[in-house]
């Protein structure tokens, strides 16, 4: 059987017009990557930097106009938090990146401005001991693809240069590295502070408190959660951890009296040799359950055992999808280069990891936006044919995403709808599903580009046991449109909703 045909002919008997209409804008994208004749040309990722603005002083309030965030984070690995860096009013971060962002499983919150921030203070040859200012000194800041950086000038002999990447879907790396310019040996202090926000989106409100306090770790400190379950706005559980790691040892931690705030102190000072430098490494985790807790604990300490190898493995993956740009040789002006690395970027910002009730990996409409943090079946097919590009796993898994709950013969809730993707998906399924969410939509059906999102992985992948994988549930998807969409039954599909009271009750909904 020629499934690659097959899978074809499905989408072209199914609504072919929604397929022109809406791949458009995805064979922009492809047309940027130049697909064919494959050659050796690369160009260094740090020829990208600041494609996207992420430059941001974060507040309580997260949302603008719209329900969207005032400011665009970075983001990367699947992970459920972001993070900015600091524009020229957010001097009280300095030290360390704003934010982060976290996503209380379907809502964007900035749990923090400055989360962590290190501290420093020159010790001379009498004891005395000068704290540096770091909130005087304007950093060099760049988001380069896959790392954020900032570097600041403290001195002719003395700098500071932190970098942020993701190691994994759940943990944050970041290095701190101090140099010494200087003949002479230098002897430092080392501290670290930070804090959380007690509330969120609007003061003085006591439903919109984040009921997050902190905890000191030997080894950091640890942001709890209470059971908050608020279903259109905020939703965590006592489960929910942030989670600072430190590669330190001998430090002082100290929460204050209303655990919003925090100190840590190294106790011995550290020597800098002359031309050389001190570096301290940590990790920042936002996990879901216990299980993923424990899980990232010993993760975080085999990343800050080795970071050289987790800042290699990201600057390899991210060089090879920006390689895909190249495929067809240096033979792109460099705005188009940079709206190639600039999409993405924005759709790895918004990719999100298994998590709830999402089984697999997928990309989400927008982050930044209050109502979109979960998978659409019509974004999603688009978005897939996008990362197909340069990132074949993550094209495939986002398919799986939407197809876990394509609905089953036996299915308790429809099963008139037996075969259908439903509209939407997000960390929690709904009341009928017995769940708590409200994002979760089963009433809508959405454009069936499902087959030409797999057809496109398959053109990029040649991966056919992908399409074996794939093709029952295409069929049944395929079947579905013509037993519940095709009313007058002439042969062509209707665009509609799903069997569902609200689609039948115009008056009643509001």
């Amino acid at each position: 059987m020629n499934y690659r045909h097959t899978v074809k002919r499905c989408l072209s008997a199914v609504l072919a017009g929604a397929m022109a209409c809406f791949g458009v804008q995805v064979a922009r994208l492809q047309t940027v990557f130049a697909q064919e004749n494959s050659s050796d040309y690369s160009q260094p990722l740090t020829d990208f930097k600041d494609v996207l603005d992420i430059h941001a002083n974060p507040t309580e309030v997260i949302y603008g106009s719209y329900s969207t965030n005032w400011f665009n984070n970075f983001s990367d690995q699947g992970a459920w938090h972001g993070y900015y860096l600091p524009n020229k009013e957010a001097t009280q971060t300095h030290g360390g990146f704003a934010g982060p962002v976290i996503v209380a499983e379907e809502y964007p919150v900035n749990l923090s401005d400055s989360i962590n921030k290190i501290d420093l203070a020159l010790v001379d040859q009498n004891n005395t001991v000068t704290n540096i200012d770091l909130s005087k000194i304007q950093p060099e800041t760049a988001y380069y693809p896959g790392r954020l950086e900032q570097v600041y000038k403290i001195s002719e002999d003395l700098s500071l240069v932190l970098n942020l990447i993701f190691a994994n879907n759940r943990t944050a790396l970041i290095k701190a590295e101090i140099q010494n310019h200087s003949e002479n040996d230098l002897k430092l202090k080392l501290s670290w502070d930070g804090h959380i926000f007690s509330w969120w989106q609007y003061a003085n409100n006591p439903n919109c408190k984040t009921g997050a306090t902190l905890s000191a770790e030997k080894d950091g400190v640890k942001v709890n959660f209470q059971d908050i379950r608020s279903t259109w706005n905020y939703m965590t559980t006592s489960e929910n951890s942030f989670d600072i790691v430190l590669d330190q040892k001998d430090l002082d931690v100290t929460v204050s009296d209303d655990q919003l705030s925090y100190t840590i102190t190294k106790e011995e000072p550290v020597t800098i040799p002359a031309g050389q430098s001190y570096t301290v490494n940590q990790t920042q985790s936002w996990t879901f359950t216990d299980e993923e807790r424990t899980e990232q604990k010993a993760q975080s300490h085999t990343f800050l055992s080795n970071p050289d190898a987790a800042f290699e493995a990201n600057t390899d993956r991210w060089q090879g999808y920006v390689d895909t740009i190249f495929k067809n040789g240096n033979n792109a002006t460099t705005p188009y280069k940079r709206a190639a690395v600039k999409c993405i970027e924005t759709l790895t910002t918004n990719w999100f990891s298994a998590a709830g009730a999402l089984k697999h990996d997928g990309v989400v409409p927008s982050m930044s936006y209050k109502w979109f943090v979960g998978m659409w079946a019509w974004d999603s097919w688009k978005q897939v044919v996008s990362n197909a590009v340069f990132d074949k796993d993550l094209a495939e898994n986002n398919v799986r995403a939407l197809f876990d709950y394509q609905i089953q013969d036996d299915d308790k809730v429809r099963p008139q709808d037996a075969g259908a993707i439903i509209d939407c998906i997000f960390y929690n399924q709904n009341e009928d599903r017995g769940g708590d969410g409200g994002n979760w939509n089963e009433r809508n059906s959405k454009p069936p580009l499902a087959a030409w999102a797999v057809a496109n992985v398959y053109r990029q992948t040649g991966d056919k046991e992908f399409l074996k994988e794939m093709y029952p549930k295409l069929k049944a998807y395929h079947n579905w449109w013509y037993t519940n969409r095709d009313i007058d039954k002439n042969g062509v599909a209707e665009y509609g909703g799903m069997v569902h009271e609200v689609c039948y009750d115009w008056a009643g909904y509001g």
